[in-house]
């Protein structure tokens, strides 16, 4: 039950982040990940921090977005979520790209 209360604030999160609402976005997906570290939902953590990383992009926040993006990678590499690494991988060479941090983009 807590764990789709998460899977819903996720949900309005995307939409909050789709308008340009990244400030409120960022509060919702805090809520989320916070419900899923208390369910102990891993998968659920992991989208919610690559989620926060995509949202502090959004903000020009690129340190803290690498941050999240790095803590998404290693719960997706823990639970074998490959898809979930390939596109934290992705979103964390965007970031680094952002800081002009080119070398550390393509690794």
């Amino acid at each position: 039950q807590r764990q789709g209360e998460a899977d819903c604030l996720v949900g309005l999160s995307e939409v909050l982040r789709c308008v340009g609402q990244y400030s409120e976005a960022v509060d919702r997906y805090e809520e989320a990940l916070a419900i899923s570290r208390a369910v102990g939902d891993q998968e659920g953590m992991g989208m919610s921090l690559g989620s926060l990383g995509i949202a502090y992009s959004n903000l020009g926040q690129y340190e803290r977005a690498i941050r999240h993006h790095q803590q998404a990678l290693e719960i997706s590499r823990e639970i074998g979520d490959r898809m979930g690494e390939g596109n934290h991988l992705g979103n964390l060479g965007l970031a680094y790209h952002h800081l002009g941090q080119y070398e550390r983009a393509i690794r």
